[in-house]
């Protein structure tokens, strides 16, 4: 695979989704009840109608019953999540063995309703060792394997959770006895600021190095994760999910909270950087020197519309998912993704010398170091 589009609530997705896979920018689509409700309604197709565009399309076609965000701290945007009918108690309760198992057993009907496959819910997880909620995620993915042998499984957890070591090591050992073909893993964000705060090398290495472990015996998907799903591509990850908007690009329980509707503002996509940049920065590096900016931007123009940006991004973004994904061997993924980290520090060089002030090391740092930093970390635990 290499890019799946998360669902987003923007008037648009459809036809913004069915550009990306038509237009060869995405592989598949990772569906929420948060965003896409199971009846119609003004703007909003329904479940199965995006379903069917999907699998039309020949893409891969997930639907995320989103357990792990609804149980986050102070989550309340639900109103087209109570569109469905996925609980057998009150909405999110999992107290009794009955009421877990009758969640997994909604959600499962749900998702072979559209044709999608039966993936287990999960809990968002603070700790890998055991507690209450470690228990409940391994008993639902126990539930969900005993309703269906090759049911795919998830795995979702905050910073404190990846950066947990030898304990997360032998928490996901556990895990792995489910045998699941493929596992969705999610790393929680503190914020809904993007680009996210990765400075937890612990916890970034932590999440790749897991993804190391399960990708030698099945498929492995880390949702929300944009640019910063890179390392895990290297650690064998066979899709990363992102979308045009920060709550596609990333989760975190802010995403998932009422609010009114914010500024909207077109931000340029430097693939070379890997980063977007405010249009302001954009055109200053354009006037400073329009032939390195074009390099930048992998030769794109500025973008004259939201079309055209959102597009700038995707090819971005799935360029270097398939540089890396496309390498023979495990070594050389993490080569290539160096060399992309290296290609971006040069970028990034040039570019604050040509307009200092308007770009930051800081920012270079939030873009590209921080992630190099995980990459390395997982590559010396692993020998690379």
């Amino acid at each position: 695979m290499g890019l799946l589009i998360q669902d987003g609530k923007a008037a648009g997705h459809q036809g913004w989704l069915r550009a990306a896979l038509d237009g060869g920018l995405a592989d598949g689509a990772i569906l929420s009840p948060f965003a896409t409700p199971p009846v119609t309604a003004p703007k909003r197709p329904n479940a199965g109608t995006l379903a069917r565009m999907v699998s039309q399309s020949g893409s891969e076609l997930v639907f995320d019953a989103g357990t792990h965000i609804l149980l986050l701290p102070g989550v309340n945007d639900v109103e087209i999540y109570d569109e469905w009918d996925l609980w057998g108690g009150a909405r999110g309760d999992l107290s009794d063995p009955s009421l877990l198992e009758e969640h997994v057993r909604r959600v499962f009907a749900m998702q072979e309703s559209i044709e999608a496959p039966c993936l287990t819910p999960t809990v968002p997880l603070n700790s890998a060792a055991i507690t209450p909620d470690t228990r409940a995620a391994i008993a639902l993915g126990e539930a969900g394997h005993g309703m269906r042998a090759a049911a795919w499984q998830s795995l979702a957890g905050t910073r404190s959770f990846w950066s947990a070591g030898a304990v997360l090591d032998a928490y996901v050992g556990e895990l792995a006895q489910l045998r699941a073909p493929v596992w969705l893993l999610t790393m929680i964000r503190d914020r809904s600021t993007y680009p996210p705060d990765t400075s937890d090398t612990a916890a970034e290495a932590g999440l790749a190095r897991t993804v190391r472990s399960l990708s030698m015996r099945s498929r492995v998907i880390v949702a929300q994760s944009d640019f910063f799903g890179l390392p895990e591509m290297a650690a064998g990850a066979d899709a990363v999910g992102s979308g045009w908007h920060t709550g596609q690009r990333l989760c975190s329980a802010e995403s998932y909270i009422e609010r009114s509707g914010g500024r909207n503002i077109r931000y340029v996509t430097h693939g070379v950087l890997m980063a977007r940049l405010r249009p302001d920065v954009a055109e200053a590096l354009e006037g400073a020197n329009p032939s390195l900016a074009a390099r930048l931007r992998d030769e794109s123009p500025l973008p004259a519309n939201d079309g055209e940006a959102r597009e700038m991004h995707l090819r971005a973004l799935y360029s270097r998912i398939h540089r890396v994904r496309g390498m023979p061997n495990h070594q050389s993924k993490v080569d290539e993704l160096r060399t992309i980290y290296d290609e971006a520090q040069a970028g990034w060089t040039r570019a604050l010398s040509l307009i200092p002030g308007l770009l930051t090391a800081a920012e270079r740092d939030q873009w590209i170091s921080q992630s190099r930093l995980a990459l390395e970390a997982y590559a010396v635990a692993e020998g690379l």
